[in-house]
């Protein structure tokens, strides 16, 4: 799996490379902020489902205490891969070697964060998938701001509601943000993606947030 790949380059440059070339090994993952629909204990955990089939299935075995995939999920999808008849989990299970290699093996939190939604507790579709599995429908709000793409809705609070959920379920790792961006149609009056960058300096100066790249145009033509 691309877990098990990725500690075992990461124990290479550990045990062999690190001590001479000083550097950092580290993953990005992508991380939409999830809020409750509405003020009830259904949304809010569905919120947080949707966050850890997203984000958390990669990240909590590497950055969380205990290590292996989150508990919610491996519940969730064991239970489906059941009820759909099937023999095995569709989940694969580590083994106690592959959670201790796993664990820790990232020396900082790689984010990719653009847009934020609101989760309610409900099911997609009939075939497996991970929304169906999170049991989580997704929505946003049409007031929100839409940037020059139609998916990219513009939320700020999002961005430092999953930077504080990674300090807080992941240990406070730092956070090097490697995807972020607010598109337009190049046009000079851009007063609304200059505010968009204000408040996420402040944002990003609240949090253990070391580099801040964002997407380009020209990042994609590279």
């Amino acid at each position: 799996t691309l877990l098990r790949a990725h500690a075992k380059a990461y124990r290479l440059y550990d045990s062999t490379f690190r001590a001479t070339q000083k550097g950092k090994i580290g993953i990005t993952l992508n991380a939409t902020f999830k809020k409750a629909l509405n003020n009830v204990t259904e949304d809010e955990l569905a919120a947080v489902r949707s966050m850890e089939f997203e984000s958390g299935i990669f990240a909590h075995p590497i950055f969380s205490k205990e290590g292996d995939y989150p508990r919610i999920v491996r519940e969730r999808v064991d239970y489906n891969s059941k009820r759909e008849g099937r023999s095995t989990s569709r989940l694969p299970k580590f083994t106690q070697e592959d959670i201790d290699e796993i664990k820790g093996s990232s020396d900082f939190f790689g984010l990719n964060h653009y847009s934020s939604r609101y989760a309610t507790s409900g099911l997609v579709g009939s075939d497996p998938s991970m929304e169906r599995d999170s049991g989580s429908l997704l929505s946003y709000d049409p007031a929100w701001k839409t940037a020059k793409s139609s998916w990219l809705k513009v939320v700020p609070w999002g961005f430092r509601g999953i930077l504080n959920r990674i300090r807080t379920e992941y240990n406070n790792p730092p956070v090097f943000v490697t995807e972020n961006g607010y598109s337009s149609d190049g046009a000079l009056d851009d007063d609304d993606r200059i505010q968009y960058f204000q408040i996420l300096t402040k944002i990003l100066t609240a949090t253990n947030t070391y580099n801040y790249h964002e997407t380009t145009t020209i990042v994609y033509l590279k």
